[in-house]
């Protein structure tokens, strides 16, 4: 099997627990952003950036991540 066939297998079985997990952060973490009781205030400014951190890191393991190890492999093997 050739390597890119086996990043992108590993890529494809991460995608369902990456996205359930992302799913299930953002979900719980909404009606706390748009509550309207008291002291909600203060934790909505720091459940915005928690829902942007998941978003920033579903994107990268996601999306970015296969290719920097393709990239890591292929430097790895030029240099042997």
């Amino acid at each position: 099997m050739d390597i890119k066939e086996k990043i992108f297998e590993g890529a494809v079985k991460r995608v369902r627990l990456k996205l359930m997990t992302g799913i299930v952060i953002i979900a719980s973490l909404l009606p706390i952003l748009y509550s309207q009781e008291m002291g909600s205030e203060i934790i909505s400014k720091i459940v915005a950036p928690m829902i942007g951190g998941t978003i920033s890191s579903l994107i990268t393991a996601l999306i970015f991540v296969p290719p920097i190890y393709l990239l890591i492999y292929k430097i790895k093997n030029i240099k042997n």
